[in-house]
């Protein structure tokens, strides 16, 4: 996923021009570090369970 933000950063421009109010994304780690600078809200769109989610954030198991 780290290729692709070379191809995101180069349309900064087309997104200021949507005039958007968020972003949605999935793996890509620094959407919200682009976002942020754009002025816009990143979401998050997690496919996985939030059980899962919960079970592999617990500090126990680390």
């Amino acid at each position: 996923m780290d290729l692709t933000q070379g191809d995101i950063e180069s349309v900064k421009t087309y997104l200021c021009q949507l005039k958007a109010d968020l972003v949605f994304y999935d793996f890509t780690h620094w959407m919200p570090s682009l976002a942020r600078r754009l002025r816009l809200k990143a979401i998050d769109f997690c496919i996985v369970s939030s059980a899962m989610i919960g079970y592999s954030v617990v500090p126990s198991r680390f």
